[in-house]
């Protein structure tokens, strides 16, 4: 039986990752719109 702070940590690791993933395309995003409005 595995331990529960494995479930734990992976869990965690699946949110910060998911987490990083929609930050990472606000920050994609909001660059290419500083790059647009540039003159």
């Amino acid at each position: 039986m595995a331990q529960p702070s494995f479930f734990i940590h992976s869990f965690i690791h699946a949110r910060f990752k998911a987490y990083i993933h929609r930050r990472q395309l606000e920050i994609v995003s909001a660059v290419y719109l500083l790059n647009e409005v540039k003159p």
